[in-house]
């Protein structure tokens, strides 16, 4: 019998790819939880946003950037 991935199943690091095959996200999970660094692309692989989640909550700054690359904002969650 095959088992289904739940969210709650994700431990360690985990990636997500386009179907060219280029890397979109990671993002760190422990227990099925976000913990830790996170980075997300733009469809043109140019980062779009970092930061960290602590227990799925966003903590510390957060940095977003346009799809050139440049940085267009910054939010801190511990505020």
């Amino acid at each position: 019998r095959q088992r289904q991935m739940c969210i709650r199943d994700r431990h360690g690091t985990w990636y997500y790819y386009n179907e060219e095959g280029g890397e979109m996200s990671m993002t760190t999970y422990t227990n099925g939880r976000k913990q830790g660094f996170s980075i997300v692309k733009h469809p043109n692989g140019a980062i779009y946003y970092t930061g960290e989640y602590d227990t799925d909550k966003k903590v510390g700054q957060w940095k977003f950037y346009d799809e050139k690359g440049k940085k267009v904002n910054e939010v801190n969650y511990d505020n």
